[in-house]
């Protein structure tokens, strides 16, 4: 069997003869039963232990009944390329988050806060030298740089491997890129104060006298561009000042979006780039900011839009380089055949942490520098992350002992025993079950429709 299997595809006898034994084995439902439940995670954690009553010390669960004396726990990583299942998760609960904010009607948020003004924001970063883009193949005359390089005559299409890559790598300025990344997290918060700021001029009042009147909050998301430096997508929302969703008093939307838009450029901060250097960041001035409407005709920008386009980037970093975790040096970078321009990043990071200014970069090396959270928000937007995990924690508490880990009324004790699958085969098997259970569900919804 474990043959017929292998001869089937490209799967080794080995990994084979692996599938089979789990398959054949006793307690295969109950297996399967805990990869359902774990999500059918790429990877998960293994844990072994127990739970007790705390008052009478009563068994409720042991894993030492479960297949291989372990319990299987969602791993819970965010990154699609590391995980689908938890990264489709946490882009599920992303878009609840940004659609209660926008819309409203959901997870405790009232649905006036759909009437309240809003804008769609996009702060890039500037520019560190000229890259292959759009401009390329263009007739617009450009003098020769110091290396000889003057424009590309090329015009690329969406896919190309070059698009992002600097025309002339001699030119650009790799350092600033990485001390953009570095301080994107400072530039954002300098950002929000400073809107607070411009909005409070623009209506003559003192910022005292603003924080009574309105607030303006926010959801935004980090993505990475091309040529790997980060931007930022957001939700900015204008509330009332009293309760966390009040609707707000009249003000002229136009002069909230010049303040938007005045902040993004005059944001900036300065670091030190060694003994002989000292640069000046900003974001880049191209600035986006539009408003956002409930869907009255086909080109409204509406809130279920733009919280659908940016809940897509919040389970994607630096992946779409060929970057994760495990690639910590240049020399890392260039053995997994990364792009040069990527490579170059990287040993710019690592030339600047022994900076003062860039203790720990070390440990950001795989994500070019940025060491903010991918995705967050002001604290009155709407939910929090760990709302629906809670309401899911909850549910499957009252379905099976096995998860009444959190329950106050129990005692735990429990001890990691590895991550990931046994071996390939049953990783192959999870794989399987989580295809089949995509399909299934398109399918009912097929003939739901």
């Amino acid at each position: 069997m474990a043959d017929h299997i292998a001869a089937s595809g490209t799967i080794g006898t080995d990994h084979a003869r692996e599938m089979v034994r789990r398959m054949v084995s006793t307690d295969f439902g109950r297996w399967s039963e805990m990869v359902r439940r774990a999500g059918y995670c790429r990877s998960p954690i293994r844990v072994h232990g127990s739970v007790t009553i705390s008052d009478t010390g009563r068994l409720v669960y042991t894993s030492e009944d479960e297949p291989d004396r372990t319990l299987l726990i969602r791993c819970g990583n965010r990154r699609a390329t590391a995980c689908p299942s938890c990264s489709a998760e946490y882009k599920g609960d992303v878009w609840h988050l940004l659609k209660a904010g926008a819309t409203g009607g959901m997870k405790g948020v009232p649905t006036s806060v759909a009437q309240h003004p809003k804008w769609f924001v996009t702060l890039t970063g500037p520019s560190f030298g000229a890259v292959h883009g759009d401009a390329c193949g263009s007739r617009r005359s450009r003098s020769a740089c110091p290396h000889g390089v003057s424009r590309c005559d090329r015009q690329h299409s969406t896919d190309d491997v070059v698009l992002g890559d600097p025309i002339c790598s001699d030119c650009y300025d790799y350092s600033a890129a990485i001390a953009f990344n570095w301080m994107a997290p400072e530039l954002w918060r300098r950002y929000t104060i400073t809107a607070r700021r411009e909005l409070a001029n623009e209506l003559r009042i003192t910022e005292a006298e603003m924080r009574k009147l309105v607030r303006l909050s926010y959801a935004k998301v980090a993505e990475f561009q091309r040529r790997g430096v980060v931007h930022f997508h957001a939700i900015v929302r204008l509330d009332g000042a009293g309760d966390p969703y009040e609707a707000p008093k009249p003000i002229p939307e136009s002069l909230i979006a010049d303040a938007l838009r005045r902040a993004a450029l005059e944001v900036a901060v300065e670091l030190q780039l060694g003994t002989d250097r000292r640069v000046h960041l900003t974001f880049g001035r191209q600035v986006d900011v539009r408003s956002v409407q409930a869907a009255i005709d086909g080109d409204a920008l509406t809130p279920e839009t733009v919280a659908a386009y940016i809940a897509k980037y919040a389970t994607k970093a630096s992946e779409d380089f060929g970057l994760d975790s495990t690639i910590r040096t240049s020399a890392a970078a260039r053995y997994a055949g990364l792009r040069d321009h990527v490579i170059r990043m990287i040993i710019a990071a690592e030339s600047l942490s022994g900076t003062e200014g860039f203790g720990g970069i070390g440990r950001w090396l795989h994500m070019l520098g940025f060491r903010g959270h991918f995705t967050t928000k002001s604290r009155r937007f709407s939910t929090t992350l760990t709302a629906p995990r809670q309401a899911r924690r909850t549910w499957r508490e009252a379905s099976d002992p096995a998860d009444r880990s959190s329950c106050p009324e129990v005692d735990r004790d429990w001890k990691f025993a590895g991550l990931g699958y046994l071996n390939h085969g049953d990783r192959l098997l999870a794989e399987s079950a989580r295809v089949e259970a995509i399909e299934a569900r398109w399918l009912s919804r097929l003939d739901a429709a």
